[in-house]
């Protein structure tokens, strides 16, 4: 069975602007990018991480193995 986990990658500093900005927890923002929840916030951080450079990336398990597809 496949498995896809998403996670969205920022540029250096990117992530602790993000929290600056909306001011949230570092640790917030990365629950938020890391898809680790899917509350409203959650989902305008993700929204704001890709408008400012962040990219999407998921990886996804096949048989005990993980590889990233872009």
């Amino acid at each position: 069975m496949k498995e896809a986990k998403q996670r969205i990658i920022m540029p250096l500093g990117g992530r602790l602007r993000l929290a600056l900005d909306f001011e949230v927890t570092p640790r917030m923002v990365y629950k938020a990018l890391n898809f680790e929840g899917n509350s409203d916030l959650a989902e305008r951080l993700r929204k704001a991480a890709l408008e400012r450079g962040g990219q999407l990336y998921e990886a996804v398990s096949v048989s005990g193995q993980t590889r990233s597809i872009n």
